[in-house]
């Protein structure tokens, strides 16, 4: 029987709410590169794909930016 730690994928990310989660809001003291270097760690810890870490990063960015972070090229939904 498989212990549930060992389960990895994008039903183990944690939800966007969480204080565990990376959070980018788009404000000016809020840099990107941080943003986006803790999420390639946490999705990397998941053993998430490619097109998983494009698909779900979204679920970490303020819901006012989600629009514009879809219909960027190379957004994979």
């Amino acid at each position: 029987m498989a212990n549930s730690s060992h389960i990895l994928g994008p039903a183990t990310m944690p939800r966007p709410c969480s204080n565990t989660a990376p959070f980018f809001s788009g404000a000016l003291d809020d840099p990107i590169n941080d943003f986006l270097a803790e999420y390639s760690e946490l999705a990397d810890g998941h053993r998430l794909s490619e097109q998983q870490k494009c698909e779900l990063v979204v679920w970490y960015v303020d819901p006012n930016l989600r629009n514009h972070w879809k219909s960027m090229g190379g957004y994979a939904s």
